[in-house]
C-alpha cells in the first residue's frame, strides 16, 4: 500500500502540473494532488472512509490533513479539476488501447 500511495501521488501531481495552473491558497494545508490522492487511496484501501485514510496519510506520509469539514470543502472545490483529470485519463487510456 505504501508504494501505491507514492505512485498515485506522483502520477496525479505530474498530471496536474500539466493541466492545472492555479496557485495554492496560503491557508490550505493540502495541495490539489494530495487531496485527489487521498480520495483515490480512500476508495481503494479504506472503502471510501476518508477519516481513516487521513489518519493513515498523516501518520505514515506526513500529510498535513485539515479537519473533516475543511477537507470536504477543498474536495468540493476540485469538482471541475477532477472532471478535467478524468477526461485526460480517459484520453490517455484510449490512446494506449489503440
Amino acid at each position: 500500500m505504501n508504494d501505491f500511495t507514492i505512485e498515485i501521488y506522483c502520477f496525479v501531481n505530474d498530471l496536474l502540473l500539466k493541466i492545472d495552473d492555479k496557485s495554492l491558497n496560503k491557508r490550505r494545508k493540502l495541495t490539489n494532488s494530495q487531496t485527489i490522492a487521498t480520495v483515490i487511496i480512500s476508495s481503494k484501501y479504506f472503502y471510501g472512509n476518508q477519516v481513516l485514510v487521513c489518519v493513515y496519510l498523516k501518520s505514515h506520509h506526513g500529510f498535513d490533513i485539515p479537519d473533516k469539514s475543511n477537507f470536504n470543502r477543498v474536495l468540493l472545490s476540485l469538482t471541475d479539476l477532477l472532471a478535467n483529470l478524468f477526461f485526460a485519463l480517459g484520453i490517455i487510456f484510449k490512446k494506449s488501447q489503440s
